[in-house]
């Protein structure tokens, strides 16, 4: 009887890590199969008179896609509905200068004011600044973290809907004296 030649396994769970560590190369880069199939080229004009047809001009790429809503367009003048005695408010109101936005908290939506006249809960705000314009209304405000119905002029916390960024203005929109 001939002596086998003993050979020493890894253990399984070695193998599994070294496998899961770093693939094969052909696992990596694709099968020699895979490279080996390419498709058939396409014909070019030259090779296809049948389809040498006069091609029209070229459409600008505004005529091709549909046309997007920009910036500079005016907006669509508002249905009568909930929302039109609203705009009429708000086209009716002046907008008074209450504060600067000093500082965002993204994590709970709220903005730092430092406010430069007295500001109410309810009053609809607008907040303007170089990328940020939009409308919301002063639901929480607060003076050293106690809710109030007023606050004057110095710091205050406002939460908005919409992120605002330092150095927004916060202009209060009040029916005209």
């Amino acid at each position: 009887m001939a002596a086998r030649k003993k050979t020493r396994r890894k253990p399984a769970r070695r193998a599994k890590a070294k496998s899961a560590a770093r693939p094969n190369k052909r696992a990596r880069k694709g099968s020699s199969k895979r490279r080996a199939k390419k498709k058939p080229a396409k014909p070019t004009r030259a090779q296809s008179p049948q389809k040498r047809t006069t091609l029209a001009a070229p459409t600008p790429r505004a005529q091709t896609h549909a046309a997007k809503p920009s910036l500079a367009t005016a907006p669509a003048a508002p249905s009568p509905s909930r929302g039109f005695a609203q705009s009429l408010a708000l086209l009716a109101s002046e907008a008074v200068r209450v504060g600067v936005v000093a500082h965002w908290f993204s994590r709970g939506g709220v903005a730092q004011l430092t406010l430069e006249a007295p500001l109410e809960a309810g009053e609809r705000l607008h907040v303007r600044g170089a990328t940020s314009d939009f409308l919301a209304i002063a639901t929480s405000l607060r003076v050293n973290r106690a809710g109030v119905a007023r606050a004057e002029p110095g710091a205050a916390s406002l939460a908005l809907p919409q992120r605002a960024r330092p150095g927004d203005v916060v202009y209060a929109l009040r029916a005209p004296a």
